[in-house]
């Protein structure tokens, strides 16, 4: 890391009152965020309209620099306002019809099924993958696909084991077999190394507000040339379409990359502040931020491991270890736990009746001991 450990913690205001270690429901933002989202504001309230292309032109840097993050084209990026709206935006536009499968984990998070539930209506059938002890089997979901399945939907990592998917082997499966590969990036972007431009990924989505330590509201979709070619536009707006001279030119000839899925207008303000916390994760460097928050994770399983804790789901292989842990208690449930570490400045949260806990690069191995005393 470029800078020091101490200086990273400087940039994030919630040090100052709180080990944080909830980065999987929100990551804090850091003071560049902050400060780039109240000058953006601020220009607007003291400009109006006069620096507004200056605001699209911030939109697309952005757009590379998120690119440059994930190892993507430009080109194969559009915004999106959450993980929600980008999987909805795919199974809606694919030409899914009456009788083609969609199968998902069953331990999935919300975003990356309901998009499939709603296309029952059409006959499209979705089938859910038991997961025993939050691991998602990879020959399992191949083995519940048939020459009827279009599409495999699942996260890079499980918000509530932390689990880590080996997302080339999968998607590697899933090219022999023509089905897409639609995955919920929002547990491992930001924390994790990827570089999907080289993967048989087809769709990636993802949003700012936790491992990106950005605001809520600016989200990106991820997608390969095979799966932009397939699916069709359910909605239109200003953004989609080429620049035209006139407002009054309705003609809709849509933009030749993914950016053509975009309708309206952009959340600007938030845009600069993602970008901003963007910057500084990559001035890190993702790959040393992968390092550290996995070993923070290593040492908070020894401890767990010790005190007779049940850890839920995490890999054990190596390559494939997350920075979520996910872990029961002997003796105290879930929400007892968390309360008591609330109580000594130690944010965490409860998922599936689980102590969830999810620390960054900016941790320190002494805020997982305080935890692990607290708990003791």
């Amino acid at each position: 890391m470029a800078q020091s450990h101490t200086s990273w913690r400087e940039q994030f205001p919630v040090t100052a009152s709180y080990a944080y270690l909830d980065h999987a429901s929100v990551g804090p933002l850091s003071c560049p965020a902050l400060e780039t989202m109240t000058a953006s504001l601020g220009s607007q309230a003291r400009r109006g309209s006069l620096d507004h292309p200056q605001l699209h032109e911030t939109a697309e840097d952005a757009r590379g620099r998120f690119a440059k993050l994930t190892g993507a084209s430009p080109r194969q990026i559009a915004y999106v306002p959450s993980t929600s709206a980008g999987i909805s935006m795919i199974a809606s536009g694919l030409d899914l019809r009456d009788g083609d499968e969609v199968v998902a984990p069953a331990i999935e998070f919300p975003s990356a099924v309901l998009p499939w539930v709603v296309l029952r209506d059409k006959g499209v059938v979705l089938r859910r993958i038991p997961c025993p002890d939050g691991q998602v089997s990879i020959d399992t979901l191949l083995d519940a696909c048939n020459r009827r399945t279009r599409v495999i939907s699942t996260s890079w990592v499980q918000f509530s084991s932390g689990f880590r998917l080996d997302l080339r082997a999968l998607g590697e499966a899933c090219r022999k077999r023509d089905i897409f590969l639609v995955v919920d990036g929002m547990q491992g972007v930001g924390a994790l190394d990827i570089d999907v431009g080289s993967l048989p990924v087809d769709a990636l989505v993802t949003q700012s507000y936790k491992w990106l330590l950005g605001p809520q509201g600016v989200g990106w979709l991820y997608m390969s040339e095979r799966l932009s070619a397939a699916t069709g536009l359910t909605a239109a707006g200003v953004r989609t379409r080429e620049p035209r001279e006139s407002y009054f030119d309705h003609v809709l000839q849509p933009r030749d990359c993914v950016a053509r899925f975009e309708s309206g207008i952009l959340d600007f303000h938030a845009i600069g502040g993602a970008t901003a916390s963007q910057c500084l994760l990559m001035e890190v460097g993702i790959p040393a931020v992968e390092d550290a928050v996995v070993e923070l994770g290593d040492r908070l399983r020894v401890g767990l491991s010790r005190m007779g804790c049940s850890v839920f789901g995490g890999a054990k292989t190596s390559g494939l270890r997350s920075q979520i842990v996910a872990f029961k208690h002997p003796r105290r449930p879930a929400q007892e736990c968390v309360d008591a570490l609330l109580a000594r400045g130690v944010v965490t949260s409860v998922r599936e009746n689980h102590v969830r806990v999810s620390p960054h690069f900016y941790n320190t191995p002494q805020e997982i001991d305080l935890l692990l005393s607290v708990l003791n």
